[in-house]
């Protein structure tokens, strides 16, 4: 499949997300993933012309992002306290693995110039910042046990990745680092609308999966248009 065809597919899969309104949970589940689907049928279609640690990494992040899709739409009675910890612990490995994605790529022989570092100090600082002053927020008002552990645990995960992002170096790496911070901007509402906020963001959920579903497709633009 060509990239601009696998990329309105991809466009058209996402607004029928959002336009089918309430399903049962197996049927909003699939319109869920299809996106996330498209994304991992454009990087096999590819798979020749990417580096095979990369290829995995990113292959396997996409995967268990889809896998802590189905984990959050789970979240129903009894069993919503269980299916937040599975998807928070999902989605861990898939930032591990997005993460691993960007270290492949940063170059420790060559000495960035002055103007470089700058460059990345700016973006470095705004992530930092941004999952600090969540971490402020969020984390006191997880309680303890395994919730405040899965949070600390998701924090650091997410700081990682988007950290990785910028410290990579690769052509259009811009894209990789508004992924990353997008990504984050997703979770943190979830957090925030989950344990801080008495009344959820208005139209939070057009905003966590519009947010989710862009990172997404930023995280991995190149992997499948190249």
């Amino acid at each position: 499949m060509k990239a601009p065809i696998l990329l309105l597919t991809w466009l058209i899969l996402v607004l029928v997300y959002f336009f089918t309104g309430n399903n049962s949970v197996p049927v909003q589940i699939l319109f869920k993933l299809l996106p996330e689907v498209v994304l991992l049928a454009g990087i096999a279609a590819n798979r020749s012309r990417i580096e095979r640690k990369t290829f995995w990494a990113v292959s396997l992040a996409l995967v268990f992002s889809m896998l802590g899709d189905a984990a959050g739409e789970m979240k129903i009675g009894r069993f919503t306290d269980i299916a937040f910890i599975c998807q928070i612990g999902l989605f861990v490995v898939a930032q591990i693995l997005y993460t691993c994605s960007f270290c492949f790529n940063i170059d420790l022989k060559s000495r960035p110039s002055g103007a470089t570092l700058a460059l990345k100090a700016v973006p470095l600082a705004i992530i930092v910042a941004y999952l600090g002053f969540i971490g402020y927020k969020v984390l006191p008002a997880m309680g303890g046990g395994a919730f405040l552990a899965a949070g600390i645990l998701y924090i650091s995960a997410l700081l990682g990745t988007g950290t990785t992002s910028v410290l990579q170096k690769r052509p259009q790496q811009f894209l990789y680092i508004i992924g990353a911070m997008i990504f984050i901007v997703s979770d943190s509402v979830i957090a925030l609308n989950s344990f801080v906020l008495e009344q959820p963001l208005p139209h939070s959920h057009l905003l966590i999966m519009g947010t989710y579903f862009v990172a997404q497709l930023l995280l991995n633009y190149k992997l499948i248009t190249q």
